[in-house]
């Protein structure tokens, strides 16, 4: 599971399964692992970045991070998928676990944004892709 603090930086935790009401309406979910996720999301707060909630799937160790709508059809980050509003795990292979989601809603304590920009977040994805491949990141 993603840590909830880090670098001092805490997260509020919902044990739900709905999202806490998105500002702006749709909006397309970037699916990740929880890992590159975390280290990103983190990264992006750090940076002074808008972040937004984020669901996180324990069994699949999966992030959904909610951005703006129409940004599925032109999402190309290696690693990651974006769907049109959709928060189902999309896994492959016998490792990523099976059975039922047990999910939780974060959000960081100090955020007023609906959702993660999804420029910011792509760009930063690609960074953090590229650090943790290189044993960059800490």
């Amino acid at each position: 599971m993603p840590t909830a603090t880090r670098a001092g930086m805490p997260w509020h935790v919902q044990l739900v399964e709905y999202p806490p009401p998105l500002t702006g309406g749709r909006a397309d979910i970037v699916q990740t692992g929880s890992r590159l996720g975390m280290c990103t999301l983190d990264d992006m707060r750090k940076l002074g970045l808008p972040v937004g909630p984020v669901l996180y799937c324990a069994t699949h160790l999966l992030l959904h991070i909610p951005v703006e709508a129409g940004t599925a059809h032109r999402w190309h980050v290696p690693q990651t998928l974006c769907r049109p509003g959709s928060t189902s795990c999309v896994v492959t292979g016998p490792e990523t676990g099976g059975g039922r989601c047990h999910r939780i809603w974060m959000t960081p304590h100090d955020s007023t944004h609906g959702r993660t920009s999804a420029s910011d977040l792509r760009h930063r994805l690609l960074v953090m892709r590229s650090a943790l491949a290189t044993g960059r990141a800490a």
